[in-house]
């Protein structure tokens, strides 16, 4: 995975699932004659059978006859209805009715539960089938209402690595997590297409050389599992290439040096305008 990580996870638990019953519908009075109110019918199932009818056609005389049907019994609320909460309410309302049986499975895991909460890879690893089964439904079914728009990424900023002002001092090469430098590419070799960019392998956030193609221009579409993979100097936020930086001296003009995804293990972050910066990302 070569992608910068979310600052914070989504979507948030709730536990545990309750099942949504629907009101229950009675059986309406006649005005000609005096129903008895039918059966409650259950949360899934069909109304009870009416209760008896008197009609009084006399002070001495009365008539009994069978009551009116009971009302139809309410239908049963979603298994999977508010187990998460979603960020984007078209989000959740797509994954609720495409991949209910996903999202319920999921959710009464706790290992699945907290692999889609907060990513950590010994859960996710526990939960891989569910997990996976909710993934491959998301995929099909919610794509589009599931994807967050990309973050303003800062399309002003230097790409020149010979020139960048902090020299990369944020972050120090340790030949462990740190295997070169993602701001200054210290450690790989860039002139031939090397990219020094995250790794997020083993629940740990590092930085590594890629070799391949590494092209995709800064602000340009990218996809940090299939490629387009970004320039050296540059990874993929949000589906677009974004510059890696110490401080907001090494962005573009106005733009800010954007660090909450990195933090606390690491003082580096990416080049964002300063819509980004009022948006919370």
């Amino acid at each position: 995975m070569r992608s910068i990580p979310s600052p914070s996870p989504s979507p948030s638990f709730a536990a545990p699932i309750a099942l949504a019953l629907c009101a229950l519908i009675g059986c309406a009075s006649s005005p000609t004659e005096a129903t008895g109110a039918g059966g409650a019918g259950g949360g899934l199932a069909a109304g009870g059978a009416g209760g008896a009818t008197t009609v009084t056609t006399s002070p001495t005389s009365t008539t009994s006859g069978a009551g009116g049907a009971g009302g139809a019994g309410g239908a049963g609320g979603s298994a999977c209805a508010g187990a998460f909460k979603f960020p984007k309410a078209d989000c959740g309302a797509c994954l609720e009715a495409a991949c209910c049986d996903a999202l319920a499975a999921c959710a009464e895991s706790p290992e699945c539960a907290a692999c889609v909460t907060a990513g950590g890879a010994a859960d996710c690893a526990k939960a891989k089938v569910l997990a996976g089964a909710l993934d491959d439904c998301n995929a099909t079914h919610c794509k589009k209402a599931c994807t967050p728009a990309p973050p303003p990424v800062d399309c002003g900023a230097p790409t020149d690595l010979g020139k960048v002002p902090s020299g990369g001092a944020c972050i120090a090469i340790d030949k462990q997590a740190v295997a070169c430098n993602p701001v200054t590419q210290e450690g790989c070799d860039a002139k031939n297409g090397e990219a020094c960019d995250v790794q997020t392998s083993g629940g740990a956030t590092g930085f590594q050389c890629y070799p391949g193609d590494n092209a995709a221009k800064l602000c340009a579409d990218c996809d940090a599992a299939n490629g387009p993979f970004c320039a050296p100097g540059t990874s993929c936020d949000g589906g677009r290439c974004a510059r890696f930086c110490c401080e907001d001296g090494d962005c573009g003009a106005g733009a800010k040096c954007e660090k909450a995804a990195f933090k606390p293990a690491y003082d580096l972050g990416v080049c964002r305008t300063s819509a980004a910066q009022d948006a919370g990302l």
